[in-house]
Protein backbone atom coordinates (compact mmCIF):
# COMPACT_ATOMS: atom_id res chain seq x y z
CA UNK A 1 0.00 0.00 0.00
CA UNK A 2 0.82 3.14 -0.87
CA UNK A 3 -0.77 4.93 2.64
CA UNK A 4 1.40 7.73 3.16
CA UNK A 5 3.92 7.36 0.63
CA UNK A 6 6.81 9.14 0.04
CA UNK A 7 8.24 9.89 -3.10
CA UNK A 8 11.36 9.20 -4.76
CA UNK A 9 11.78 12.05 -6.61
CA UNK A 10 10.87 15.91 -5.67
CA UNK A 11 9.19 16.15 -9.00
CA UNK A 12 5.94 15.93 -10.59
CA UNK A 13 3.86 12.75 -10.36
CA UNK A 14 5.08 10.61 -13.36
CA UNK A 15 8.21 9.75 -12.36
CA UNK A 16 7.02 8.96 -8.97
CA UNK A 17 4.78 6.64 -10.39
CA UNK A 18 7.24 5.06 -12.87
CA UNK A 19 9.70 4.10 -9.40
CA UNK A 20 6.32 2.16 -8.16
CA UNK A 21 6.45 0.02 -11.39
CA UNK A 22 10.35 -0.02 -12.42
CA UNK A 23 12.26 1.38 -9.39
CA UNK A 24 13.28 4.14 -12.37
CA UNK A 25 12.82 7.33 -14.13
CA UNK A 26 13.93 8.67 -17.26
CA UNK A 27 12.39 11.80 -16.85
CA UNK A 28 12.31 14.35 -14.15
CA UNK A 29 8.47 16.28 -15.03
CA UNK A 30 5.18 15.16 -16.01
CA UNK A 31 5.89 14.24 -19.86
CA UNK A 32 3.58 16.55 -22.27
CA UNK A 33 3.90 17.26 -25.80
CA UNK A 34 5.80 20.61 -24.78
CA UNK A 35 8.39 19.13 -22.96
CA UNK A 36 10.43 17.79 -25.94
CA UNK A 37 13.80 17.84 -24.07
CA UNK A 38 12.81 14.88 -22.51
CA UNK A 39 11.66 11.54 -23.81
CA UNK A 40 8.22 10.81 -24.38
CA UNK A 41 5.67 7.16 -22.97
CA UNK A 42 6.03 4.63 -24.03
CA UNK A 43 9.49 4.29 -21.88
CA UNK A 44 11.87 1.35 -22.72
CA UNK A 45 12.55 0.22 -18.54
CA UNK A 46 12.91 -2.83 -17.22
CA UNK A 47 10.23 -3.48 -14.96
CA UNK A 48 9.28 -5.23 -11.45
CA UNK A 49 6.20 -7.22 -13.24
CA UNK A 50 8.48 -8.25 -16.11
CA UNK A 51 10.96 -9.42 -13.71
CA UNK A 52 8.01 -10.72 -11.72
CA UNK A 53 6.90 -12.79 -15.11
CA UNK A 54 10.44 -13.89 -15.77
CA UNK A 55 10.75 -15.79 -12.70
CA UNK A 56 7.26 -17.67 -13.05
CA UNK A 57 5.46 -15.17 -11.01
CA UNK A 58 1.79 -13.72 -11.43
CA UNK A 59 1.02 -10.05 -11.35
CA UNK A 60 -1.66 -7.66 -12.18
CA UNK A 61 -2.22 -4.13 -12.85
CA UNK A 62 -6.00 -3.38 -11.43
CA UNK A 63 -6.88 0.03 -12.89
CA UNK A 64 -9.13 2.56 -14.99
CA UNK A 65 -7.86 4.02 -17.55
CA UNK A 66 -5.45 6.78 -16.94
CA UNK A 67 -5.19 5.71 -13.48
CA UNK A 68 -2.09 4.11 -13.63
CA UNK A 69 1.15 4.49 -15.78
CA UNK A 70 1.69 0.84 -16.53
CA UNK A 71 0.93 2.05 -20.37
CA UNK A 72 3.99 4.04 -20.26
CA UNK A 73 6.11 1.11 -20.38
CA UNK A 74 6.80 -0.05 -23.89
CA UNK A 75 6.88 -3.99 -22.69
CA UNK A 76 3.99 -3.02 -19.72
CA UNK A 77 1.65 -1.37 -22.74
CA UNK A 78 -1.46 -3.64 -23.87
CA UNK A 79 -0.13 -6.38 -21.19
CA UNK A 80 -2.87 -9.04 -20.59
CA UNK A 81 -2.40 -8.57 -16.88
CA UNK A 82 -3.56 -4.90 -17.43
CA UNK A 83 -7.22 -5.39 -15.93
CA UNK A 84 -9.94 -3.01 -15.16
CA UNK A 85 -10.23 -2.18 -11.10
CA UNK A 86 -13.53 -4.50 -11.15
CA UNK A 87 -11.74 -7.93 -11.89
CA UNK A 88 -10.13 -7.44 -8.21
CA UNK A 89 -13.04 -8.38 -6.25
CA UNK A 90 -13.81 -11.03 -9.27
CA UNK A 91 -10.53 -12.75 -8.65
CA UNK A 92 -10.87 -12.25 -4.43
CA UNK A 93 -14.66 -14.11 -5.02
CA UNK A 94 -12.84 -16.59 -7.14
CA UNK A 95 -10.08 -17.21 -4.59
CA UNK A 96 -7.62 -15.59 -6.67
CA UNK A 97 -4.60 -12.99 -6.20
CA UNK A 98 -1.89 -12.82 -8.35
CA UNK A 99 2.09 -13.10 -6.45
CA UNK A 100 2.23 -9.28 -6.67
CA UNK A 101 -0.84 -6.51 -7.27
CA UNK A 102 -1.02 -2.97 -7.80
CA UNK A 103 -4.39 -1.53 -7.60
CA UNK A 104 -5.11 2.03 -8.32
CA UNK A 105 -8.18 3.66 -7.20
CA UNK A 106 -10.45 5.97 -10.06
CA UNK A 107 -8.07 8.96 -10.35
CA UNK A 108 -11.14 10.74 -8.80
CA UNK A 109 -11.12 9.04 -5.39
CA UNK A 110 -6.85 9.36 -5.27
CA UNK A 111 -6.44 12.20 -3.10
CA UNK A 112 -4.38 13.61 -5.57
CA UNK A 113 -3.76 16.74 -4.95
CA UNK A 114 -4.70 19.84 -7.14
CA UNK A 115 -2.53 20.74 -10.14
CA UNK A 116 -0.58 23.62 -10.16
CA UNK A 117 1.08 25.47 -12.78
CA UNK A 118 3.72 28.00 -11.92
Amino acid sequence: MCDQYFTDVASASEPNHLFLIAADSPIIDNSTAHRTYQPSPPYDLQSLPAVLQQHGRQWRNYAEANSSYFPNIKALKGHQWNVVTTQFDADLKRGFLPDVAWLYAPYADSEHPEATEP
